[in-house]
Formats: structure tokens, C-alpha cells, sequence
């Protein structure tokens, strides 16, 4: 993932300092919900693991019904923290492996794999969306790095708004 570097001038001297994280929520905790829902899962699972009088079946099908629990929570908590995409965009990522998050990411860039996922998301196929988020972390780089500050947040705020799923009204 891409880091925020500023060189910053005192008098006479310039100093490199470092500002975060491409995507980085800075005040923000994890979710202690999340937390508690992944430790009750994983100490169920455990349980139901050593419980000799289920079945196999009975076994994956209350571990899967554990696991759903959890993943509940994680996607009501990204519903909550990235309240500016859609619903089905948070649910898609917030189902992903770490795996396969750091995969997009570091080949499609963070931009990219969020606009990736966003499209498949909507029932875009795989090549379509691949291409767009190439697109998008392509003109990401190419515009957002040598721009004001306000020139970035207009540029951010107009991306927000396109919906590539979407056509337009008449």
C-alpha cells in the first residue's frame, strides 16, 4: 500500500515526515463487537469440535451457523464505519480473506480493489471489473499525486458520486 510522506521545512532544513497509511482511519478502533463475535466463534468451534454425540454434518452446520454470526458483525461494523459505500460493496469486502484483501490490493492499488470490488459487487463479470479498477487506479495515480488539496477533495468527492453499474436517467 502506498505511504504519505511530506517534506517539511523548518528555517534552513528540510525534514521527511511520515503521515499514514493509504486508507488508514486514524482515531478509529476496531470494533470490540467484531472481537467478541470472532472470540465466540472460535471458542464455539472448539466446543462443537470435541462434542462426540453430533454427527459431522451436525458438526459443519452449527460451525457454519457460528461463523455466520460473526460475519453479521463484520459487515453491520463496516456498514458503520464506510457508511459512503453501498451495502453490498462493504458486505463483498468484509467477507474477503486478509488473503485475498492484500492481493487486490497490492495489485490493483487500494483504489483499484475498491472499485473492483464494488463493480462485483453489482454482478459485474471479473474481466469488466478488473478493467475498470485498472482504469481507476491508473487515473488515481496520475491525478491525486501533484494536486492542492482542494483540487483532491473535488476529485474525490466527484469519483464518489460515479456509479459505473448505473446508467444513467433519461
Amino acid at each position: 500500500m502506498s505511504e504519505y510522506y511530506a517534506v517539511v521545512r523548518s528555517g534552513s532544513e528540510d525534514s521527511l515526515q511520515h503521515y499514514g497509511v493509504l486508507g488508514m482511519r486514524w482515531g478509529i478502533r476496531h470494533d470490540r463487537r467484531v472481537k467478541a463475535a470472532k472470540a465466540m466463534y472460535k471458542t464455539n468451534r472448539k466446543a462443537i469440535k470435541r462434542d462426540k454425540s453430533l454427527s459431522k454434518d451436525q458438526k459443519r452446520k452449527k460451525i457454519a451457523a457460528s461463523r455466520e454470526q460473526w460475519m453479521k458483525e463484520r459487515v453491520a461494523s463496516a456498514n458503520r464505519l464506510y457508511s459512503k459505500h453501498d451495502k453490498a460493496t462493504n458486505e463483498r469486502i468484509a467477507r474477503m480473506s486478509s488473503r485475498k484483501t492484500f492481493a487486490q490490493a497490492s495489485l490493483l492499488g487500494s483504489y483499484g480493489a475498491l472499485k473492483y470490488n464494488d463493480s462485483r459487487a453489482h454482478g459485474v463479470k471479473r474481466f469488466r471489473s478488473a478493467l475498470r479498477a485498472g482504469n481507476a487506479n491508473a487515473r488515481d495515480r496520475a491525478s491525486g499525486w501533484n494536486l492542492s488539496e482542494e483540487e483532491y477533495w473535488q476529485n474525490y468527492n466527484a469519483r464518489k458520486v460515479k456509479k459505473p453499474w448505473k446508467k444513467p436517467k433519461k
